[in-house]
């Protein structure tokens, strides 16, 4: 059943994150999407039909993209709070475009359950190289959200990812033994790690009590056109997406159900909400297929994006760690078991150290 639905409400950015895919969104009718094309979802969300059938707990806003550089995004979060009261909005940005008047307006109408961002580094140049954005104009919004949060007595959390220049850097050239495709400046290499100096600082400014900072895992997506796949071992990997891919809806723009949010070219596609309901799609012949497919790690046969199922993996900079972290994400069963206990508030320490990063792995009590 559909326990999330991922929505692109654009798949424009601001920010060239080093990390980040260089052929987002190519072949979309739509990059932004339209308010018809939202206010179809969720009326069909809010259905009795789609109710009986399926239990969504979260609608993830800015999947893909820069959401708020969709006009209508506001209105849209304001649509989905009516007829979905119970469902946690969560919302990503890297904050330049959710500007002072944005905050206050979601802030105090209490539109988002929660607020997920990545800040790469304190360091100005550093977040400059990572990110192409320019940190004294980001970080003040931040801020803001953080004071208009006490301002309004808002308990909504901010998850702060961290991925520090250093880290990617060595971490892609272990695992693939090729630089990244866009560091351009080789003297980049010898950047320090400024992961603890990233964080202490943002710790200064959080809530610890309701705030996280998470050490984010690393992908080789961006990585994906220049990594020799010709030698790959297909059957040695897992998909690390597929319970979310099993559980879950990712909405292009234009309507496009694909299947996860590694397919960023939405190359997979298995229908558009303007012509199909989201739970006829979820049932298609085609889809259920893929997942069978997945299962098997017939990911060369699936094509796009999962020909480069390496790309997908979680990475440490140790290329064994990286192996027996792949090993781990191959137990469809263990992942099932550890979010059913999240699920239900358990607290397993050394396990929620393991997988704490993985995205949308967190635990849903609150929701």
């Amino acid at each position: 059943m559909i326990e999330s639905v991922n929505v692109a409400l654009s798949d424009y950015c601001g920010a060239s994150c080093m990390f980040c895919y260089t052929h987002r969104g190519k072949n979309h009718k739509y990059s932004t999407m339209p308010l018809s094309v939202a206010e179809t979802m969720i009326k069909d969300l809010s259905s009795d039909d789609f109710k009986k059938k399926h239990k969504l707990k979260r609608m993830v806003l800015g999947e893909n993209g820069c959401m708020f550089l969709n006009p209508d995004a506001i209105n849209i979060m304001r649509l989905i709070r009516k007829k979905l009261p119970t469902v946690a909005i969560e919302i990503t940005t890297n904050f330049q475009n959710f500007s002072d008047d944005k905050i206050e307006i979601i802030l105090k109408e209490n539109l988002i359950y929660s607020c997920v961002c990545n800040v790469d580094s304190i360091d100005p140049q550093n977040y400059w190289h990572m990110k192409k954005l320019d940190l004294n104009k980001t970080m003040p919004h931040l801020v803001k959200f953080i004071e208009t949060r006490k301002k309004y007595n808002r308990k909504i959390p901010l998850i702060i990812n961290i991925l520090s220049l250093n880290a990617y850097i060595s971490t892609i050239y272990n695992n693939f033994k090729i630089y990244p495709a866009k560091l351009k400046d080789k003297n980049l290499i010898k950047t320090k790690d400024d992961y603890n100096a990233t964080r202490k600082e943002l710790e200064k400014i959080i809530d610890s009590k309701i705030d996280w900072i998470i050490k984010t895992w690393i992908y080789g997506w961006a990585e994906r056109e220049h990594v020799d796949t010709s030698k790959l071992k297909y059957n040695t990997y897992g998909c690390p997406n597929f319970r979310r891919t099993k559980n879950e809806a990712f909405i292009a723009p234009d309507g496009t159900f694909y299947p996860c949010c590694c397919d960023a070219n939405y190359e997979l596609g298995f229908g558009n909400i303007m012509q199909e309901t989201l739970d006829t799609i979820y049932n298609k012949p085609q889809r259920i297929e893929f997942i069978n497919m997945l299962r098997k790690r017939e990911f060369e046969k699936i094509g796009g994006p999962c020909k480069t199922v390496n790309c997908c993996q979680q990475l440490s900079r140790n290329p064994i760690m990286s192996r027996l972290i792949r090993l781990i994400l191959k137990q469809e069963w263990l992942i099932d078991k550890y979010c059913d206990l999240t699920s239900k508030g358990a607290k397993f320490s050394f396990v929620n150290k393991l997988f704490s990063a993985l995205p949308y792995m967190r635990s849903n009590k609150d929701e």
